[in-house]
C-alpha cells in the first residue's frame, strides 16, 4: 500500500533509466542526489519525459540560488558544475527545502499545500468531479480516440503525480471551464488558457547522464527574488478570483465578449511550474486515484519568452509540421536571429561547457484548426558536435543543404504527376475515349496513389545524420573557409544520396502501375535519372515586380528612378530568392559570404552577379556586388523606403538621448562615406535595420549607389530630408517598437 500522503520528495515516483540499463522510480532527492547513475528521465511519453525534466530545472534553480550559488553568471554556473560535479548535493538540497521552508509543499493530497493543486477546491460542474483520466494529456487534447485501443485505466498515485506534471505543462485549451468554489468563495473560469508548452515545440540538451542534461540546460539568466516555483507561492482562489474581476474589465465593447486575462511569468522558474489548471486530486485509500476536480488555471501571455523553445523571426514559436519531420527544420532551430541571439538559450551555453558532442531532442504537438484539436506528439532526436552549435557558417550549409533536397522533392512531385497524365493516354499517343476532365481526374488519383516523397523523406533522414556527424570535416578552420569542392566530402555524399533517394523513390513508388505498355511508356518518356542541376531552385515563371511610386507618396517625384530594365531584372532575381514560401536559403547564404570582401574574393557571389553586369566593365559594376550581398544579410523589402527612412525609427524611438545621438552620428558618418568606404558604412547600417526588422526599397538603394557620386549630392540630401523629416511630415506608416541596438 502506497502512502496515503504521498510525498514527491520521498516517495519514488521519476521513472528513470541507469546507466546499467535498469529502469527504476525515484524520489525528487534521490533522482539528484544519484544524478550521475542515472541515464535519463523516461517514459513512454514524451510530454511527461519533458514536463518533468523542467520541473527538476526548477527545483535545481531553486536550490542553486537558496545556497548562495545563485546562476545569474557563466562564471557561478561553472561554480555549480565543480559543487555538483558527483551528483547534486543533498546538504544543498536540504538547505534550500529549510530556508524556504517548503519541506511540506510536495504531498499529492495536504491540507493546505497539495502540490500544484488548489486546496479544498470543488468544481460544481454537471460532470464534476471528473475521472482521474482527465490527467492524461493524449485522450483530452483532442487526439484521435482510434489512438486508444481501450479506455485508459485510472491512474497510480505515481502516475497521477506525472499526469498532474505533464497537464499542468502541455494542456490543451478545452471547452471545460467548469464553475468552482473553495468553502464560499466562488470562481468562473473566463476564456482559454493554453498552457505553457502547448504552442510551439520545445527543445532540450542530453548529456551522458541526467546530472550533465540538468546542468546542459540550466542556462544563466538574472535570477530575481519574485520568480517562484509553484511549491513556493501555491495557487489561491483568491488568486483565480483576481484574474477573473480582470477578465471583466476587458469586456470588448462592441463584440460584448469576455477575453481571459494573460499573464506574464516573472521568470523561467514560474514559467516551467505555471499553473495552467486548477485542480484537486481526491484523496484515496488505495493505490490508484479515481476522481479529480478539474477546471482552468492562470491564463499565460500567447507567446511568453521560454528559454527551451524555438522562435521565428516575428517572436513566434516555431510549430511542428504534420508533413516533415524536425529533422528537416534544424536549421531553423539553430539558427541565429538577427539580434545574434540563440531563442533556445542551451546552446549557446552548451558552446561554453566544453563538451565535444550532445543531443538535441525535439518535443511537442502538432495542432489542427481547432483550438483543441491535437493531431499527433512527435519526439526526435539529433546527435551533434557541440562546435556545431555556435558556427553560422556549418548552420548555414545545412540549410543549403536541406533547402537543395526540397528543390529536388518538387521535381520529384512533378516526375510522378507528369507520369500519371502520360499513363492515362494510349501508348500511341492519342486521347482514349474519356474527356479532359475525366483524364485529369484520374491522373490525380493516380499520382495521389504513386506519390513517392514520403519515402523520399523517410530513406533521407539517415542519411542527414550522418552529414551531421560528418559536415564539421568539409570546413577548413585554418582558412576559415569551405575547404575546394572536391574535398568536401560530407557535402557531396549528401547531394549523391539526395538524387539517389529521389530516384529509387520514384522507381518504387511507379511499380504499382505494372509492366503494361502503356505504363513502361509513360515512365520511359518522363524518366527517373535526376542530375546535379534538380538541386538548383527551378526559375519561376514569373518573377515579382516592383511597384512604381505615385507622386505625393513617399518617395516619388522627389527622387525617381533611373535604373534600366536589365538592373530592374538584377533586383527582381534578388527579391525572388526570399519570395515568401519558395525562399532559396542556400543562395542568401551564398550571397552574404562576400560580406566586407573585394568582389575578386566573392567566389560564391559571382554566379548570382555576373549574368546581370554590362558586356563591359564599368567603374560602378561593384555596386551590384554590394547590394546582392547586403541583401543576403537583410532580405526584406518594403516599396518606397530609403534608407534615410528606415533609418529615421532608429533615432526617434531610442530609449535615451545617449542612443538616440548615436544613431544621428551614425547616419551622418555615413552621408559623408567616400565611396570606397560606403560599402562597409551600409553593412552596419543594414545590420541595425534588420535587427529592428525596417525593411527598404532595393530598387531604391541600387539606383541611390549608382548615383552616389553626383557633383550636388542628391541621393545624400534626400536621404536626410527623410531622416530628419519633422512629425507632421511623417506619413501615415507606423513602425513596430525597436530592438535594442547589438
Amino acid at each position: 500500500m502506497i502512502e496515503k500522503d504521498f510525498d514527491l520528495l520521498k516517495n519514488d515516483w521519476i521513472p528513470c533509466i541507469q546507466l546499467d540499463n535498469e529502469q527504476r522510480d525515484f524520489c525528487i532527492i534521490s533522482a539528484l542526489v544519484n544524478s550521475c547513475s542515472i541515464r535519463a528521465i523516461h517514459h513512454e511519453s514524451p510530454v511527461v519525459t519533458f514536463s518533468v525534466l523542467r520541473f527538476l530545472l526548477a527545483f535545481c534553480y531553486r536550490v542553486a540560488y537558496a545556497t548562495k550559488k545563485p546562476l545569474t553568471s557563466f562564471r557561478n554556473w561553472r561554480r555549480v558544475h565543480e559543487e555538483w560535479k558527483n551528483g547534486i548535493a543533498q546538504k544543498d538540497i536540504e538547505t534550500y527545502l529549510d530556508e524556504c521552508k517548503c519541506r511540506d509543499r510536495f504531498r499529492l493530497f495536504d491540507d493546505r499545500y497539495p502540490l500544484y493543486q488548489v486546496a479544498n477546491l470543488v468544481c460544481t460542474g454537471k460532470e464534476q468531479p471528473e475521472p482521474a483520466t482527465r490527467l492524461f494529456f493524449e485522450q483530452f487534447g483532442g487526439t484521435p480516440t482510434q489512438l486508444w485501443e481501450h479506455a485508459p485505466m485510472l491512474p497510480t498515485i505515481k502516475e497521477a503525480a506525472l499526469y498532474l506534471i505533464s497537464s499542468q505543462a502541455f494542456g490543451a485549451s478545452t471547452s471545460n471551464t467548469s464553475k468552482a468554489k473553495v468553502g464560499e468563495i466562488h470562481y468562473l473560469p473566463s476564456g482559454r488558457t493554453f498552457a505553457p508548452c502547448y504552442k510551439g515545440c520545445i527543445v532540450w540538451l542530453e548529456g551522458a547522464n541526467l546530472l550533465e542534461t540538468l546542468l546542459l540546460n540550466l542556462v544563466d539568466y538574472d535570477m530575481v527574488d519574485v520568480d517562484l516555483p509553484i511549491w513556493e507561492k501555491q495557487l489561491t482562489i483568491q488568486e483565480l478570483r483576481a484574474r477573473q474581476a480582470l477578465c471583466k474589465q476587458e469586456v470588448n465593447s462592441e463584440k460584448k465578449e469576455e477575453k481571459c486575462h494573460k499573464t506574464f511569468p516573472t521568470g523561467p522558474v514560474q514559467l516551467f511550474t505555471w499553473p495552467s489548471r486548477a485542480i484537486l486530486l481526491e484523496k484515496t485509500k488505495g493505490e490508484v486515484v479515481e476522481r479529480v476536480h478539474f477546471t482552468q488555471g492562470l491564463g499565460l501571455m500567447d507567446y511568453p519568452l521560454d528559454p527551451m523553445k524555438p522562435y521565428d523571426a516575428e517572436g513566434r514559436p516555431m510549430e511542428l509540421d504534420k508533413n516533415k519531420g524536425a529533422w528537416r527544420d534544424l536549421h531553423a532551430i539553430l539558427e541565429l536571429k538577427p539580434n545574434r541571439n540563440r531563442t533556445v538559450l542551451a546552446f549557446s551555453h552548451a558552446a561554453r561547457c566544453g563538451l565535444s558532442r550532445t543531443i538535441i531532442n525535439v518535443a511537442g504537438v502538432a495542432r489542427g484548426a481547432k483550438a483543441a484539436k491535437i493531431l499527433f506528439w512527435r519526439y526526435e532526436r539529433f546527435s551533434v558536435p557541440v562546435a556545431m552549435l555556435e558556427d553560422v557558417n556549418i548552420i548555414d550549409r545545412i540549410g543549403t543543404l536541406v533547402g537543395e533536397a526540397d528543390n529536388v522533392e518538387k521535381i520529384l512531385r512533378q516526375k510522378a504527376i507528369n507520369i500519371a497524365y502520360r499513363y492515362t493516354v494510349q501508348a500511341n499517343g492519342r486521347p482514349d475515349t474519356k474527356d479532359q476532365h475525366d483524364r485529369n481526374n484520374d491522373a490525380d488519383k493516380i499520382a495521389e496513389s504513386i506519390d513517392p516523397r514520403p519515402a523520399y523523406w523517410a530513406r533521407l533522414e539517415k542519411h542527414f545524420f550522418d552529414l551531421l556527424q560528418n559536415l564539421p570535416n568539409d570546413w577548413d578552420t585554418e582558412a576559415g573557409d569551405w575547404k575546394p569542392d572536391d574535398q568536401q566530402h560530407a557535402t557531396r555524399t549528401w547531394r549523391k544520396a539526395v538524387l539517389n533517394e529521389a530516384r529509387r523513390s520514384l522507381e518504387e513508388s511507379v511499380r504499382s502501375l505494372g509492366t503494361t505498355a502503356r505504363a513502361i511508356s509513360a515512365i520511359a518518356r518522363v524518366g527517373t535519372d535526376f542530375s546535379e542541376k534538380d538541386l538548383k531552385p527551378q526559375p519561376q515563371d514569373s518573377q515579382p515586380k516592383e511597384k512604381k511610386s505615385k507622386p505625393g507618396k513617399k518617395g516619388g517625384g522627389k527622387n525617381q528612378m533611373s535604373l534600366d530594365e536589365k538592373r530592374k531584372s538584377f533586383i527582381r532575381r534578388l527579391l525572388s530568392l526570399a519570395e515568401e514560401g519558395k525562399e532559396d536559403r542556400g543562395a542568401l547564404a551564398d550571397l552574404r559570404s562576400g560580406l566586407g570582401k573585394e568582389p575578386g574574393k566573392m567566389a560564391r557571389v559571382h554566379k548570382h552577379v555576373v549574368p546581370y553586369l554590362p558586356e563591359k566593365y564599368r567603374k560602378d559594376d561593384h555596386w551590384y556586388y554590394v547590394v546582392a550581398t547586403l541583401f543576403g544579410l537583410f532580405p526584406k523589402h518594403k516599396d518606397g523606403i530609403s534608407i534615410g527612412e528606415a533609418f529615421r525609427p532608429l533615432k526617434e524611438k531610442s530609449d535615451s538621448k545617449e542612443k538616440s545621438d548615436s544613431m544621428e552620428r551614425r547616419f551622418i558618418a555615413l552621408l559623408n562615406a567616400h565611396p570606397d568606404d560606403l560599402a562597409d558604412h551600409l553593412r552596419h547600417i543594414i545590420s541595425l535595420l534588420k535587427a529592428n526588422e525596417q525593411p527598404i526599397d532595393w530598387f531604391q538603394l541600387f539606383d541611390d549607389l549608382l548615383n552616389w557620386d553626383d557633383m550636388e549630392g542628391k541621393v545624400q540630401l534626400n536621404w536626410a530630408r527623410d531622416f530628419y523629416k519633422t512629425d507632421n511630415e511623417q506619413s501615415e506608416n507606423i513602425h513596430e517598437p525597436l530592438a535594442q541596438e547589438a
